[in-house]
């Protein structure tokens, strides 16, 4: 298991671009002191404590509690100074210390998953944790295990006095009700964002709703699932790839510009390489890199793996249609000589 570097000196964020302030209903976030174009790596920065993936509460606890004791009096009020949910307290730590109680509260509350579904732990970050939820975001956290660390970079216009928002889950294709209950059970709160109670909120809805459908759809189409009443399973490649393209306009519609973004222009490029569109799926892999680069950057490294990276997805596109012109000039020269 890779270890995670953390510092309790090491906060960076570029310039001013924020500040920290009261926020109606969400106690303190991040507002934007200027304009932040689209782009703008807006913070990077080690974990004050991290931990990796643990089986039970306790393995939790035990490196938790040294890192902690190991902590400057600079991380400790970092610490101090963010928001614990009393529900997080664990009521058996009171015994040995009040504030070490409260201490791991905080990181309860304010850990944010390192890597894909927390692969590579959680941690506790001195801005990354003060991000609040939204259901369309503004700004795209993830966590580079190259680096180790927390990268924040915005994928819109950010207006001065605008909050910086991340999305917590993955929003684009869950209802209402499905996100309603994932934030609650890990966060136990009940979001107000405009995407859930805006004026346009029933329209969204629609959107979201059709975009889970057509998830179930694919997912149960590369099971090899057979279809079932009211759910429209596509039989072939081409049937999935227009699935996929109706998911990006409706994701383009609702205005979501995060990584989900680059995973709906993944799936078009899948779909069209696999039903022999070399070209086209080029074309998706190109608007992929560019929603990729303004969402994480571009040390990419660590997703080299599986072609997780748009940059290795894109340079096997360009292989392979390499391939294709040179089988295409191999049979004509066949023809000349035939």
């Amino acid at each position: 298991m890779t270890s995670i570097p953390t510092s309790d000196t090491t906060f960076s964020s570029q310039g001013q671009l924020f500040e920290l302030a009261r926020v109606i209903g969400k106690g303190h976030g991040l507002v934007a002191s200027q304009s932040i174009k689209r782009g703008t790596c807006i913070i990077e920065e080690f974990p004050i404590v991290a931990v990796q993936p643990v089986a039970s509460e306790q393995k939790l606890n035990m490196p938790l509690e040294r890192q902690i004791m190991a902590l400057s009096s600079e991380a400790l009020k970092v610490i101090d100074e963010l928001y614990h949910d009393p529900l997080k307290v664990d009521h058996r730590l009171l015994d040995k210390s009040r504030l070490y109680a409260i201490r791991m509260a905080v990181f309860r509350t304010n850990s944010v998953s390192m890597g894909e579904i927390g692969q590579y732990g959680t941690g506790l970050f001195p801005l990354c944790s003060r991000l609040n939820h939204s259901c369309n975001a503004k700004v795209h956290h993830s966590f580079n295990i190259a680096t180790g660390k927390e990268t924040v970079y915005a994928v819109r216009q950010i207006n001065k006095g605008e909050e910086l928002v991340t999305s917590y889950i993955p929003t684009a294709w869950r209802t209402k009700k499905q996100r309603a209950e994932l934030l609650q059970q890990g966060w136990d709160f009940l979001c107000t964002c405009k995407v859930c109670v805006g004026p346009n909120a029933a329209k969204s809805e629609k959107r979201r709703e059709r975009m889970l459908e057509i998830d179930q759809a694919l997912a149960m189409f590369e099971k090899g699932l057979r279809p079932v009443p009211g759910l429209q399973i596509p039989v072939t490649e081409r049937q999935a790839l227009g699935l996929s393209e109706e998911m990006l306009n409706l994701i383009r519609e609702d205005a979501i510009t995060d990584f989900q973004l680059a995973q709906v222009y993944r799936e078009c490029g899948k779909y069209s390489l696999k039903s022999g569109n070399i070209e086209k799926a080029i074309g998706y892999a190109r608007k992929e890199c560019d929603v990729e680069r303004y969402c994480i950057g571009t040390e990419t490294a660590h997703m080299k793996e599986g072609m997780k990276g748009v940059e290795y997805w894109l340079a096997h596109l360009l292989a392979e249609r390499e391939k294709i012109r040179a089988n295409h000039h191999r049979r004509g020269n066949d023809k000349k000589k035939a």
